[in-house]
Formats: structure tokens, sequence, C-alpha cells
């Protein structure tokens, strides 16, 4: 009973990659389904969680990313999306940078971050029109979360899987950018099993580094 909204996320993970691979008209289900899951999941252990704010503040986050699936069903909301994970993406920010550890140094990986960025946007600036702002404060929310989870304090329970969550975060949304804006296509298989990823470390991460010790 303790996994079985893992275990459903799982399910909705598969059945929404069957829908991808066979270009389904069931995504309008399996999609929203997957981070319903998970967030039934993380509610499931929100008792536990230590007691302050943020973890309600993070919960809105996970309803901020189910929104930002559902405006990405169709083309014609894709600025909504890009919104909702803006939303999304600066709620985990400021919920890592609570968690954050002063003397922990992180130049070296901003630099790594900042470069990688700015390769991506130097690739598709001449491509984005109209939407060169919006994808420029979308890219540098994904950056400050990756940051923001880098800084975190390493003796945290979960600490590497919320990091590692964020980087295949990056690595989706730009697959997702390079399909959308380019003529290269990766695939949205890889885009969602990144993105479904990213997602279950992030929060499963989160919840290992907060919940209440027991004696």
């Amino acid at each position: 009973m303790k996994y079985i909204w893992l275990i459903s996320f799982v399910i909705s993970v598969i059945l929404d990659l069957y829908q991808v691979y066979v270009f389904g008209e069931y995504r309008y289900i399996t999609k929203p389904a997957i981070m319903i899951s998970l967030g039934l999941y993380y509610v499931y252990h929100i008792s536990s969680l230590k007691a302050d704010s943020l973890k309600w503040l993070f919960f809105i986050a996970l309803i901020a990313a189910w929104l930002g699936d559902v405006f990405l069903l169709k083309d014609d909301f894709f600025l909504f999306g890009l919104a909702a994970f803006l939303v999304m993406q600066l709620i985990y920010s400021y919920c890592f940078w609570k968690d954050r550890l002063v003397t922990q140094p992180t130049y070296v990986y901003l630099g790594i971050l900042l470069f990688t960025i700015g390769l991506v946007a130097a690739e598709l600036w001449h491509l984005l029109e109209d939407l060169k702002i919006p994808v420029l404060v979308y890219m540098t929310a994904i950056g400050l979360m990756s940051i923001t989870a880098f800084a975190r304090d390493r003796k945290l329970s979960g600490y590497w899987l919320v990091f590692i969550g964020t980087l295949l975060f990056i690595i989706s949304d730009t697959v997702l950018a390079l399909h959308q804006f380019t003529e290269v296509h990766l695939g949205s298989l890889t885009v969602m099993f990144t993105y479904t990823a990213a997602q279950l470390a992030i929060v499963h991460g989160y919840i290992l580094g907060h919940t209440k010790e027991t004696n």
C-alpha cells in the first residue's frame, strides 16, 4: 500500500510512452495522469515531512507541472504551458535554496551551466522569432533550478536524486526545444522519458531530504 501511488506513476508513464510511440488519441488521459499519481505519492508522504510551510509550497509546484503537461497537449497553449512550468521551476528553486549550504562552492558548476545554456540559446536564437524573451526567461529559470539544487546541503538524504533530476530536466527541455524549433528531431519519447524521470527523482529526493527523523 505504501508505494501504490508510485506504482501508479510508473504505469502512467509506461502507458503515456506507448501513446507517444503509436501517436495514440488517449494522451489526454495518460499524460495528465503522470503528475496526478506523483502528486498523490507526495501527499501520501507529506505528513511525514518536517513541519515547515515549504512542503505545501512544493506541492503547488507539482500542480503547476500538471497544468504545464495539460497545456502542452495543444500547440495553441504552448505559452501557457511554458508559464506553468516557469512557476514550477521558480518554486522548486526557492525550496532548494532554503536547503542550501552557504559554504558549499557552486561557481564551477555555475560556469558549466551558463556555458551550456549559452550554446543552446545561440543555436536557437535566430529561430525563436517572437518567443525569444519567453524562452530566454524559461531557460534562465531552468538554470536557476539546477544551480540551487547543486547548492543544497549534500548531507541531505536524496541530495543527488534531486540534482540529477534537474539535469534530466535540462536534457528533456533541450531535446524539446531542438525538436520544436529546429530540424533536429530526437523524438518525443526521449523528451517524456527524461522529463518523467526528472520529476520522479526530484520529488522522491525531496521527500527523502525532508522526512522527519524517527527514533
